[in-house]
């Protein structure tokens, strides 16, 4: 037997034909074309020539058939045994060739068909669903293993034989299930119907989180599922309705060693298949727990393939992150302890609950209300987040200042002492604790404070900086430097002392995911896997950092809630600007309405004198604005104006648990749909070529005086966005629901919406100011912005038109 790793050469080919011109039959069988197998076309003439009985298989090509010299009928019951797959239709594939091309009598059954899904239990080879499922214990949680029916075929389980092992040691029914997760042959099963039919049953999930090694997503189109079983948006996929956390383990085909020495851990298209696609269905990505390792040759047939072997420490890991997250659906919620960690950049007073875009003080309020709600043991909450932060700040903190040491204990949630901390520095991995000493030393022989305020079972607390005696900036995200002694600690109490069920890192972002180790799929001498190590991870992160979000994800093992941007609008004009934009409004009407010349020139004198007094000349291009004909100077300043008044610009901060409203929502998402989406045009541009404007030349040429539609660019620019915003505020006013229908159509019908309709006359210039509406909707926007003359048409009516 040899793999295409055996036949590197021609030689390597020659001496395996050596080896087989005495066997009864030779199987070539090759995933690919000739190309697949090294030195094919070699190996088929000189096992021709020697008059070997050969036969050859590969994927729908003709070349396999021409090459095969067995006969039509045992070539087709070859083909049946390969195809059947498993180790019990090879073996019977040998006995049938030596029989019918040797002197052999050997006893072969014929093709098995083999199970494509089922469930598997290393101690019972052979047990039945429901047979499982009667063995669980109702009082422990349950977790669902996912693998692939290749695997379970080839025998290729010892991955999955540790890990069951593991997860059962860690107090978990486990629940394994193999299956082609994407396949729609015909009698074939998927994971959806794993998922709906052995993973869940009409009362919701029999199991409590799943461990996935599948690659690939499950939840996107393009993975099996047909466009018209498609759902109209991801929430409707099975992995929704099951409900359960789905950690991603890989398995990766390289050897342990391999990715033991790797800085980077998984890269390449395993980086692709198994985190980044995974990533669409919402896992929670762990590392390797295999990697693959050529097997012994205990048949003394020459080769031996190569098979997942576990990576024991990986296995242990990701069992206990798994029944970690799986005791939460069990727990009740009266019993959970829960760590809110708020960061603290940079560390002083000032810097606690830093988060990009988010009000993380008045978050954690909301947070900790909801915690109530729920039936979590809170008391003691703070009415607002500036009590909460008060209630921080009178403890310990990075600030600098200086504390009596008989006064630390009074003003911590506790400290660690010293003989404490050197136990639990102990238990971490040998590699990360040499590599902490020999950037800070040996530990301290002082006690570790410990932040925040206990709100019942429910601890606010900050995390700890990554240095000391240091330039924060420069060391937030050094890959490099290992954390402190205090950092160790710190999380180190999280989960011995406090014993937390789960920590929720609030807000973008922290500094657990960016310390040193792997990339991706983290080892244990990573530092955040020493740090997070078991505990289950929720990461409130702005939704628009996807990048730094996956950092999250993929190094601190979390589980992401994104959290919306801060509201943002158009700037607009304000004092001076807004004084000259109105100027060279005037000066525009006073050319076009024939006005008196020295009225125009005095226009002329103050736009000029504006210009200068303002300093405009770098914005507006030049050195000098003297050097500009002045109809060239109005045009660039508009073009300007148009600048600055459409910068998106915040509006405050988000708070968690509060979405914008009012004026707020509108201005959001009017903002949202300036950009065009896949398959439809962004608003703007919508309502742009409704009122006849040249969408692109306004966003590229806004200086331009248009003669059609009787003004500049900037301005039609100017009515597309009002009209926008009064659109927006029309669809608001319907509660964004679908206004009754006009037309006639039954209750399953698909129903489309029109949510701009002008009447325009044909025969007139496509200016803004020349659309009509037979129906004017009245805006409630703020009347702080002037509405420019000429101003666009308001629609017309909402049409809900069902069509069949």
């Amino acid at each position: 037997m040899r793999s295409e790793s055996d036949l590197e050469d021609e030689a390597d080919v020659d001496a395996f034909v050596d080896d087989v011109e005495s066997a009864s039959a030779v199987v070539l069988w090759l995933h690919g074309a000739e190309e697949s197998m090294p030195g094919y076309d070699h190996a088929v003439d000189r096992l021709t020539e020697a008059g070997v009985p050969l036969v050859v298989k590969s994927t729908g090509d003709a070349f396999a058939f021409e090459d095969t010299t067995v006969a039509e009928r045992d070539r087709d019951r070859a083909y049946d045994f390969l195809e059947s797959g498993g180790v019990v239709n090879l073996a019977n594939l040998c006995r049938f060739l030596a029989t019918e091309y040797d002197d052999v009598d050997a006893d072969y059954d014929d093709p098995v068909s083999l199970p494509t899904e089922g469930v598997y239990h290393p101690d019972h080879p052979s047990v039945e669903y429901e047979e499982l499922l009667a063995s669980h214990d109702p009082e422990k949680p349950t977790i669902g293993v996912w693998f692939y029916e290749s695997h379970w075929t080839h025998a290729n389980t010892r991955y999955v034989d540790a890990l069951v092992r593991k997860l059962e040691a860690a107090g978990a029914n486990v629940l394994p299930a193999f299956c082609n997760p994407a396949t729609d042959e015909e009698g074939q099963e998927n994971a959806e119907w794993v998922a709906r039919n052995w993973f869940s049953d009409d009362d919701g999930p029999l199991v409590d989180a799943v461990v996935s090694s599948f690659m690939f997503s499950l939840s996107m189109s393009e993975r099996g599922r047909d466009a018209s079983d498609e759902g109209e948006d991801a929430e409707e996929v099975f992995l929704t309705e099951l409900g359960v956390p789905v950690l991603q383990a890989i398995t990766t085909m390289r050897s342990r060693s391999r990715y033991e020495r790797s800085d980077t851990g998984v890269m390449g298209f395993e980086l692709a298949l198994s985190v980044a696609l995974p990533e669409f269905d919402g896992n929670v990505i762990t590392h390797p727990v295999s990697g693959k390792e050529r097997m012994d040759d205990e048949a003394s047939i020459g080769s031996a393939p190569k098979q997942h072997f576990p990576i024991d420490d990986r296995i242990d890991h990701v069992a206990r992150l798994a029944v970690n997250w799986a005791r939460l659906r069990h727990l009740p919620n009266e019993e959970k302890d829960v760590a809110v960690v708020l960061h603290n950049y940079p560390p002083s007073d000032d810097g606690i609950g830093t988060a990009f875009g988010l009000d993380s003080p008045e978050s954690t309020v909301n947070l900790l209300e909801e915690f109530d709600a729920r039936g979590y043991a809170v008391s003691d909450l703070p009415a607002d987040g500036e009590e909460l932060i008060d209630r921080l700040t009178s403890q310990l903190t990075l600030d600098s200042r200086w504390v009596a040491p008989e006064d630390v204990r009074e003003m911590s949630v506790d400290v660690v002492s010293p003989d404490q901390y050197a136990e639990w520095f102990a238990d971490a991995d040998d590699r990360f604790r040499d590599q902490v000493v020999d950037e800070w030393g040996d530990p301290p022989d002082r006690p570790f404070a410990i932040p925040g305020v206990e709100y019942g079972d429910i601890l606010v607390t900050v995390q700890p900086p990554r240095g000391f005696g240091m330039d924060p900036s420069k060391v937030y995200h050094d890959s490099d430097l290992q954390p402190p002694h205090d950092y160790y600690a710190f999380y180190a109490w999280l989960r011995e002392e406090f014993e937390a069920d789960a920590v929720v890192h609030l807000g973008t972002h922290g500094s657990l995911e960016w310390l040193p180790g792997k990339t991706v799929g983290l080892n244990g001498e990573s530092a955040p896997d020493q740090l997070i190590d078991d505990l289950p991870n929720v990461y409130p992160y702005i939704i628009n950092n996807p990048g730094e979000g996956t950092q999250a994800k993929r190094r601190s093992y979390a589980a992401v809630v994104d959290y919306l941007t801060p509201v943002m609008r158009a700037a607009g004009t304000y004092d001076e600007l807004a004084d000259l934009e109105e100027l060279v409004r005037e000066y525009r009407e006073a050319g076009m309405e024939d006005a008196r010349t020295d009225s125009g020139e005095q226009l002329r004198e103050r736009i000029e004198a504006s210009v200068a007094e303002l300093d405009l000349a770098t914005d507006l291009g030049v050195d000098d604005v003297d050097e500009l004909a002045f109809e060239d100077l109005v045009g660039r300043v508009h073009e300007y104006l148009t600048d600055v008044k459409t910068t998106q610009i915040r509006m405050g901060l988000h708070t968690m648990g509060e979405p914008p409203g009012g004026d707020r929502l509108v201005e959001y998402l009017v903002a949202l749909t300036r950009l065009s989406n896949p398959g439809a045009p962004s608003l703007r541009e919508a309502v742009a070529g409704v009122l006849g404007v040249d969408y692109d030349r306004m966003l590229e040429e806004p200086g331009s005086y248009d003669e059609e539609l009787g003004m500049y660019l900037s301005e039609a620019a100017d009515h597309v966005y009002d009209q926008s915003v009064e659109l927006v505020e029309e669809l608001a006013r319907h509660d964004f629901d679908v206004p009754e229908s006009e037309a006639e159509a039954g209750p399953d019908d698909e129903v489309n919406m029109n949510l701009l309709v002008v009447d325009v006359d044909p025969s007139a210039t496509p200016a803004p100011n020349r659309a009509h509406t037979t129906r004017s909707a009245k805006s409630s926007r703020s009347s702080a912005r002037r509405r420019p003359r000429g101003s666009p048409a308001r629609p017309r009516r909402f049409h809900g038109r069902r069509t069949p």
